[in-house]
């Protein structure tokens, strides 16, 4: 009988754990949404900086973007 007391509470640990599992998928699930719209801003961020930063250093002479080579070349300091 303890055997059988013992794989019943052993069935019950499972079934949280699958339970609890569960929750953190749907969780995560939930969260996606707000995860890729703060990464979407942090690029935003990110790149407005650096168009700044060109807008106020840099001449568009100074800037020679090579597409073929996806290089900056001759970028002068």
């Amino acid at each position: 009988m303890r055997t059988v007391w013992n794989l019943d509470r052993e069935f019950i640990k499972l079934n949280q754990d699958m339970v609890m599992t569960q929750m953190a998928i749907h969780d995560a699930h939930n969260m996606i949404p707000y995860l890729e719209m703060r990464r979407n801003e942090l690029l935003a961020g990110i790149t407005e900086g650096f168009d700044q930063y060109f807008l106020k250093n840099k001449s568009p002479d100074d800037i020679h973007i090579s597409v073929l080579t996806n290089t900056m070349a001759n970028l002068k300091s």
